[in-house]
């Protein structure tokens, strides 16, 4: 198996816990329209493979969705 070193990228674990508190909060500002979500393109899920490859150029404004239904 190769590491990560061997292709020169940095390897790390990140480690988050759901808080509803929090997520109830986001939502709030989210109904308000005081925060808004850019989304640059929504594709359908069997194009996860183009939407990985737009990611990785680094040239896009917003998020990339991947419709699952």
């Amino acid at each position: 198996m190769k590491t990560a070193a061997a292709h020169t990228v940095l390897q790390a674990f990140v480690f988050t816990q759901p808080n509803a508190a929090q997520l109830a909060e986001i939502a709030k500002l989210l109904d308000a329209e005081k925060l808004k979500a850019i989304v640059e393109t929504v594709l359908p899920l069997s194009d996860a493979t183009r939407g990985q490859e737009r990611s990785e150029r680094g040239h896009t404004r917003g998020k990339i969705v991947l419709r699952v239904i």
